[in-house]
């Protein structure tokens, strides 16, 4: 499944998500809640989608899924001018779809060549995005367990889902 390339000025550099990082980085907990809660105000139905999706796992696979859904959601949003439009449920769950038959196609590959491929590739809608996605699940943890295949399939999924339904709404508003 080959994606369309976004307008210009909606490709994200590694520049500007860095500097989004950094700043989620430094919030204190009271601040990280109330920035939570303004993504649950701004995007109710992907908070729901998020929640239904890390409805099987526990703990630490669940706080990583919603802290990775977070900084998707904050980096958009800080980077593009104007509010992001509420995206659907129906959007959401039409992603989730199309990605995991992307996804069931991709896992034929070689594991080293679907490394290289994610790693590199210009094929998708955020490339920079699904990077910062690639590099926050490789990242060795320091407060957490190391995350298992599974898991992080599924983290990588529900990120590149969101970033997908985040991206076409933004797309159909123009």
């Amino acid at each position: 499944m080959r994606e369309k390339a976004p307008p210009a000025q909606y490709v994200l550099n590694q520049k500007a998500i860095q500097a989004v990082r950094d700043e989620i980085a430094r919030y204190d907990i009271y601040r990280l809640t109330r920035e939570i809660g303004r993504f649950a105000d701004q995007q109710p139905e992907a908070v729901v989608f998020v929640a239904e999706v890390l409805r099987p796992m526990r703990g630490e696979v669940t706080e990583t899924g919603i802290f990775i859904s977070f900084s998707i959601f904050r980096i958009m949003d800080s980077l593009f001018k104007s509010e992001i439009p509420a995206v659907s449920m129906k959007l959401l769950r039409q992603k989730l779809r199309e990605n995991q038959i992307w996804i069931h196609h991709m896992g034929r590959m070689e594991r080293r060549m679907l490394k290289r491929r994610l790693r590199y590739s210009e094929e998708f809608a955020q490339p920079n995005l699904i990077r910062f996605l690639l590099d926050e699940l490789n990242t060795p943890p320091r407060t957490r367990r190391t995350l298992n295949g599974a898991e992080t399939g599924l983290l990588f999924l529900l990120g590149k889902t969101l970033t997908d339904a985040l991206m076409t709404c933004l797309k159909e508003t123009g």
